[in-house]
């Protein structure tokens, strides 16, 4: 499986997204999103319309707190586990402390595919 392609967008919290469809008999994918602080969360069966309506909005941003932060279970991950004062300031904002060491999954196929 190839890693996610992901593309860089304008917001102030969100840094990339990424998307990869599931089998062609699904209706969803994993969406990856990489915010500023260099966190990255992944949501598994993710509808696919969904993730199209993202990549589309005017502000991801936005988007994100309306229709996905509440509605969608993520798994974070820090790309370096070492780095304490981020593993510090997610486990300020309540994310739990064995999602903080996981390495991100690859994802199957490779950019925005809906």
């Amino acid at each position: 499986m190839e890693n996610p392609v992901f593309t860089e967008v304008e917001s102030s919290n969100i840094a990339a997204i990424a998307y990869t469809a599931g089998d062609p008999e699904s209706s969803a994918g994993t969406l990856f999103i990489r915010f500023r602080t260099g966190t990255e969360y992944s949501y598994k069966d993710f509808p696919n319309q969904l993730a199209e309506d993202f990549f589309q909005a005017d502000s991801v941003g936005k988007f994100f707190h309306a229709n996905i932060r509440s509605q969608y279970p993520g798994e974070a991950s820090v790309s370096d586990p070492e780095d304490i004062s981020e593993v510090e300031k997610l486990q300020e904002l309540g994310v739990p402390a064995e999602l903080l060491y996981k390495k991100p999954e690859n994802g199957g196929g490779s950019g925005a595919q809906f």
